[in-house]
């Protein structure tokens, strides 16, 4: 398939290799493979159903690779007055304050100015105070009507500063891992002496994990906080719901999230093999969709589809961007 945005290919993996018995009762592979189902998916110590990531409370999670944990916490709505500012000064000694030079803050309870909060009001002292320390400066990503979902950015100047740090690709996820030890364990890298390397046959493509962000409060400190979903950009262009069209992109843009195994001049070079997964774009572009399925294309298989894009971050859990089969 032609998916890349340098006009390179990749193989989509479709299961093991059909085989007849020969006149000696031998099994031969035909060189075909005819796989539909579960004989599709890769198997790997007998299993081929795992979860993305272990955990699913942190922006983080969505991660092909992820960095810190900042893990979401809630506060519910009292009585008490708080002061929500646009922007925060992290200073020497480790005190955060909050911006309250005019216009750049509003004060008052959470149920009396949650709606002006949730416009571009997202930095808080979670004891109500205009200055506070690491353990108490928060960053309001949710404005729910009774309870503020927020981050403790303590340690970080601001919260692109903790986005940074989630998003670094320091850490595997489960998928990374599985897939990179199931194309080990099969010696598709030739490992095993005098075995051929089919890993140099192989385009070292772009797997992108496409992080950007297009709705909620985590886009940036002047977004709105009222959306439940911090979508991410696959979301926004794969789904007919949002711009009543779809716009797949073959682009990956920012070069954090464009994962390869060598190239580092178009990627990240964080890949221990060329081997990924596929992308929501590439799924729409075979067919394959969010709320449709063309069960003539070359990708169904009459299973789900998981791919490497990330959905959204709601809180309590992150979703893998998924399409539902007919």
């Amino acid at each position: 398939m032609r998916t890349t945005a340098t006009g390179g290919t990749k193989m989509i993996y479709n299961g093991e290799v059909d085989t007849v018995e020969n006149s000696d009762g031998d099994l031969v592979p035909t060189n075909t493979c005819t796989a539909t189902g579960t004989d599709t998916q890769i198997t790997y110590n007998g299993e081929n159903i795992f979860e993305f990531n272990n955990e699913k409370t942190s922006p983080a999670d969505v991660g092909y690779m992820y960095g810190d944990r900042l893990e979401y916490k809630t506060i519910h709505a009292d009585s008490t007055v708080y002061t929500f500012a646009n922007d925060v000064l992290h200073t020497t000694d480790g005190t955060y304050i909050l911006d309250t030079s005019a216009g750049q803050s509003i004060s008052g309870t959470w149920a009396d100015q949650r709606e002006n909060v949730a416009v571009r009001y997202h930095y808080f002292c979670t004891d109500g105070a205009a200055s506070c320390d690491n353990a108490k400066i928060g960053y309001i990503y949710y404005a729910d009507t009774a309870d503020i979902y927020y981050l403790n950015i303590g340690g970080y100047d601001d919260i692109e500063a903790a986005k940074t740090a989630m998003y670094t690709n320091t850490n595997d996820s489960n998928a990374k891992s599985v897939i990179e030890a199931w194309f080990e364990a099969e010696n598709l890298d030739g490992h095993i002496a005098n075995t051929y390397n089919y890993e140099d046959d192989l385009d070292d493509a772009i797997f992108c994990n496409d992080r950007s962000l297009s709705l909620g409060g985590l886009r940036s400190k002047d977004s709105n906080a009222n959306s439940w979903y911090n979508r991410h950009g696959a979301y926004n262009r794969n789904t007919i719901a949002v711009n009543n069209n779809y716009h797949p992109s073959l682009d990956c843009a920012n070069k954090n999230d464009a994962f390869t195994k060598d190239d580092t001049a178009n990627g990240n070079g964080k890949l221990a093999h060329k081997v990924g997964l596929i992308t929501a774009d590439e799924l729409t572009m075979a067919g394959i969709g969010w709320d449709y399925t063309n069960t003539a294309s070359y990708l169904y298989t009459g299973e789900n589809s998981w791919s490497i894009s990330p959905s959204d971050f709601g809180g309590n859990a992150h979703m893998l961007y998924w399409y539902s089969y007919i």
